[in-house]
Order: structure tokens, then C-alpha cells, then sequence
């Protein structure tokens, strides 16, 4: 997980922060994609590292660039990138 922007908004008591990380985004169950990433995987004898397709396990993999650079490659066409925003609000 990437942190890209990290925000402070303060108040008088408050103090808001807002922080945006890009994460990694793999097909849903029951969908083509999905399936066609199982089959890769099973051809690449990568399926097992990632114990039926377990997105997590797959996330972690790939963001620690644990397999080779021709293997992620080959699943690379699976992964969205995603921006996502975590807000919390704190005692200044």
C-alpha cells in the first residue's frame, strides 16, 4: 500500500486528517476475469502460493514483488490500481 497524500485539517479542538493510499484491486468471484487468472496461475504452477486464488495472499505477493518480474507480467493485466481515503478525526 502506497500513501499518496496526507492532509490536516485543524479546528480548535478537532483536528481532521484525511489520507488517500492506492491499493491493489483483483477480479471478483464468478466472473471471467477471475477464472482466467485461476487458469494462468495454474499454468505458471503459482496457484498453490496463493491457496485457490486468496486475493490477500495474492495482494501481498505482488506488492513485495515475491514472484519474478515475467510472472507478474503475465498477471498484471488482472490488477487495478485504486485510490482509496482514510479520515480520522482526533483531540488536537
Amino acid at each position: 500500500m502506497l500513501l499518496l497524500i496526507r492532509k490536516v485539517v485543524i479546528g480548535s479542538d478537532k483536528r481532521i486528517s484525511v489520507k488517500e493510499y492506492e491499493t491493489l484491486s483483483l477480479p471478483c468471484k464468478n466472473t471471467p476475469q477471475r477464472e482466467e487468472l485461476i487458469e494462468i496461475l495454474k499454468k505458471l504452477d503459482k496457484l498453490d502460493d496463493v491457496l485457490d486464488l486468496d486475493v490477500f495472499a495474492l495482494k501481498k505477493i505482488i506488492e513485495g514483488r515475491e514472484w519474478s518480474s515475467d510472472v507478474l507480467e503475465k498477471i498484471e493485466k488482472f490488477v487495478e490500481h485504486k485510490d482509496f481515503f482514510r479520515v480520522s478525526v482526533s483531540k488536537k
